[in-house]
Order: structure tokens, then sequence, then C-alpha cells
């Protein structure tokens, strides 16, 4: 089922965190958007959308 499978996967070496340490999973989702609009708009920036979208993210 390919609901299940991801479509992209990112390595990082270290997650943005809390002063007491937790995973800010909100910040780590607002950091891949970001990312993903970019390198969509490097693609294509006529119109802000990627045809490729193995530009800066690896898709699986």
């Amino acid at each position: 089922m390919d609901y299940n499978i991801p479509r992209y996967v990112k390595f990082a070496s270290e997650f943005p965190t809390t002063v007491t340490g937790n995973v800010q999973k909100f910040r780590m989702r607002e950091i891949s958007a970001e990312e993903l609009q970019r390198s969509r708009t490097i693609a294509n920036p006529s119109t802000g959308h990627s045809e490729d979208r193995n530009v800066h993210a690896a898709e699986v």
C-alpha cells in the first residue's frame, strides 16, 4: 500500500531541541516544508512548481 511509504527522506546530523533537550517536531516540519518549497522554486522559478522533485530531497 503506497500510503505507508515516505515520499522524501532526509538525513540530519542533529535535531532542533528545546532548552530541556526535547526534540521540536513542529520545527522539523517547518524546516522540511521550507526546504521543499525552496527546492521547487529553484527547479522551476517561473511557476514555483517543480517537475523534478529530486532537486534537494531524495524521493523514495
